[in-house]
C-alpha cells in the first residue's frame, strides 16, 4: 500500500469497507475477542449514537478511565465520530489528581465511562464494558461531527514536578504526525503490532490510527500481557520505551532463537522513544538482524525526529520529520517549531520543563547536531550538575560513562541537598565482597570526570528502577527522584553506604 495522507475520515471510511484486518484483544467482560475493522467501526457506530443523544445533550465532558482493552478503543473511535473529546485518564492519573476532586478536568460537569465505580462529586457515571452482542454491521458513508475547536482528545503527561500536565491534543497536529509515520515507515495489511502501554498515553493512540489507515493488524493488552501477545501475534513492528527493549534482552538474547525469536519471529523493525537508549542496546539488536530506529519528540510537539529506512545512524535520534522545525538555542537547548504541532496548550497549570513560547516548544533537552543533521541528545537540562565554578556537566552523559568504564548495568547521578552535591546509584549484581572495589573504583573515575563536584554518596544496590515501586513511570521512563527516595534514603539517613 502507498503512503496516505491520514485525516480522521478516511480512516474511518477505510476501515468500513477492510473485511480483512483485525484487532486482538482482552474485553473488559474478561473475554478475549478479535473483530475486523469494519466491525470495530460498527460497534464505535453505534456508541457515538448514544454519546450524541445522551452526554451532548447534557452538555457534559467525556471522561474515559479503562484498562487496555478492545472496549477503551471502540470509545474512542465512537468519540471521534460524534465529535466529543476524550478526556483519557488511567488510575495513575486518579491517584495523583484525587478520585474525589477532578477539579483539574477541562469540564465543570462530565460523564464518566469507567470500568470501576469512582466516587466524585458532579458526575454521571457509566460502565466502560462494550454490550458485544449489539455489535452490527454499518453500511455507506460515515461522517464525523465537524470538530471546529481543533480539539482530538485531553490527556495528561508526566510533569517535572511530579504532578500530571494535562494537554489539549490538536486533530489536525495528529493527521499532520500520521501522514509523516506512514509516509517514512509504510505500514501495510501484512504488518501487525502490539500496543502494550496504557493508551491514557496519546502515543498509544496515534499507533493505532496508523494501523486503522493503513490495514496493519492490531493486539491490544496490558503491560502484564506482553510477552505472552508477542509469541502469539507475532508483530512485524512495534514502538516502545528502552527499558521494555533492555527487558526483552535480558529474557532473550541467550536463549534458543534469540530476541527474534522470542518476539514470535516475524520482526522488520523496532522504534525507540520516550527515553533515551544505549547505542550497546542497539548493538545488541542488530547483531541479532533487528534493527531498532530511535525517535525522539514530546507530547506537546508529538515525534519531531526520527532514523528511518535508508536514513539512520546509530547513537542519533534520527533528522527532523520536517526540515527546519527542530533547532538548538542558548545553552544547546532543543526548540521545536512546527506548523502543526500535537498539542494545543495546557488545560492544568502549567509545571512542566516544556514551556510553549508562540509557535515554540521549549523542550528542557540539552542536544547537538551534526554535518549530515542528525541529532544527538545529551540529557535533560533539569539533571544537568554545576561545579562550584559554574561547570555544567550533562548526568546522562557521564552516567553512561561510568556504568560503561566500572561494567555496572546502570548508574544514575543525581542531584542531592545542593546544587553542587549529587548521589551516585549504581546498579549491579556483584557480591557484597566485590562491591567495595566497585565502590572505590567509581569514587575516584566520578572525581576525575566530574571535579569541581561535591561526591555525597555512592551507593551500590542491585535493585533495577522498574514499575512496582514507581522508579519507572507508567511509560517505562526512570523516575530519579523516585529513584532517590525509594534506592537511597534510606541508607543515606543511617550514613551506610550500601542497600
Amino acid at each position: 500500500m502507498t503512503s496516505q495522507v491520514f485525516s480522521f475520515q478516511s480512516m474511518l471510511q477505510t476501515m468500513n469497507v477492510n473485511h480483512s484486518s483485525r484487532v486482538f484483544g482482552v474485553c473488559l467482560d474478561g473475554e478475549y475477542r478479535e473483530l475486523i475493522f469494519s466491525k470495530v467501526l460498527s460497534a464505535a457506530a453505534n456508541l457515538s449514537v448514544w454519546l450524541d443523544e445522551i452526554i451532548k445533550a447534557e452538555n457534559r465532558g467525556l471522561v474515559l478511565c479503562a484498562p487496555n482493552s478492545l472496549d477503551w478503543l471502540i470509545w474512542d473511535i465512537a468519540s471521534l465520530i460524534a465529535g466529543l473529546p476524550i478526556i483519557a485518564i488511567n488510575d495513575d492519573i486518579l491517584d495523583q489528581i484525587g478520585q474525589g476532586n477532578m477539579s483539574q478536568l477541562p469540564c465543570d460537569q462530565f460523564h464518566l465511562i469507567s470500568y470501576k465505580e469512582i466516587e466524585c462529586k458532579n458526575i454521571v457515571q457509566s460502565k466502560a464494558a462494550i454490550v458485544w452482542d449489539e455489535v452490527d454491521g454499518v453500511g455507506g458513508a460515515l461522517n464525523m461531527a465537524a470538530n471546529e475547536d481543533d480539539v482530538l482528545s485531553y490527556v495528561y503527561s508526566s510533569g517535572s514536578t511530579g504532578r500530571p500536565k494535562g494537554l489539549i491534543i490538536s486533530c489536525l497536529g495528529v493527521q499532520s504526525l500520521i501522514t509523516d509515520f506512514a509516509r517514512d515507515f509504510k505500514l501495510n495489511k501484512d504488518d501487525s503490532t502490539v500496543v502494550f502501554l496504557p493508551l491514557s498515553n496519546f502515543q498509544q493512540r496515534a499507533i493505532i490510527y496508523g494501523c486503522l489507515l493503513q490495514g496493519a493488524n492490531i493486539s491490544i493488552c496490558q503491560f502484564t500481557q506482553i510477552f505472552h501477545y508477542l509469541k502469539r501475534f507475532s508483530p512485524t513492528f512495534l514502538v516502545a520505551p528502552p527499558a521494555f527493549y533492555e527487558q526483552l534482552q535480558l529474557m532473550y538474547n541467550n536463549a534458543a532463537g534469540g530476541i527474534a525469536e522470542g518476539m514470535g519471529g516475524a520482526i522488520r523493525f523496532l522504534i525507540s522513544g520516550m527515553a533515551p537508549i544505549e547505542v550497546s542496546l542497539l548493538n545488541a539488536f542488530f547483531d541479532q538482524g533487528i534493527t531498532v530506529y530511535e525517535a525522539y519528540g514530546i507530547t506537546e510537539a508529538g515525534m519531531v525526529c526520527w532514523n528511518k529506512p535508508g536514513d539512520s545512524k546509530t547513537g542519533t535520534v534520527g533528522k527532523p520529520v520536517v526540515p527546519g522545525s527542530v533547532f538548538l538555542c542558548e545553552e544547546d537547548e532543543v526548540v521545536i517549531k512546527i506548523s502543526r504541532p500535537l498539542c494545543k496548550g495546557y488545560f492544568t497549570e502549567t509545571n512542566t520543563d516544556n514551556t510553549f513560547d508562540g509557535s515554540q516548544v521549549f523542550t528542557g533537552d540539552i542536544g547537538a547536531f551534526d554535518d549530515e543533521g542528525f541529532l544527538t541528545l545529551r540529557g535533560r537540562k533539569k539533571n544537568v550538575l554545576v561545579s562550584k565554578t559554574g561547570i555544567k556537566y550533562c548526568a546522562e552523559e557521564f552516567e553512561k560513562i561510568v556504568s560503561e568504564e566500572l561494567g555496572s548495568k546502570g548508574c544514575y547521578l543525581i542531584s542531592y541537598n545542593h546544587y553542587n552535591s549529587f548521589i551516585c546509584y549504581l546498579i549491579t549484581s556483584d557480591e557484597i565482597e566485590f562491591q567495595e572495589n566497585l565502590r572505590a573504583n567509581a569514587e575516584k573515575l566520578i572525581h576525575r570526570l566530574l571535579p569541581g563536584l561535591n561526591l555525597a554518596g555512592i551507593i551500590v544496590g542491585e535493585r533495577m528502577p522498574c514499575l512496582e515501586d514507581g522508579t519507572l513511570t507508567s511509560n517505562m521512563k526512570p523516575d530519579r527522584n523516585k529513584i532517590l527516595g525509594v534506592y537511597c534514603s534510606a541508607v543515606l539517613k543511617k550514613g551506610a553506604e550500601n542497600v
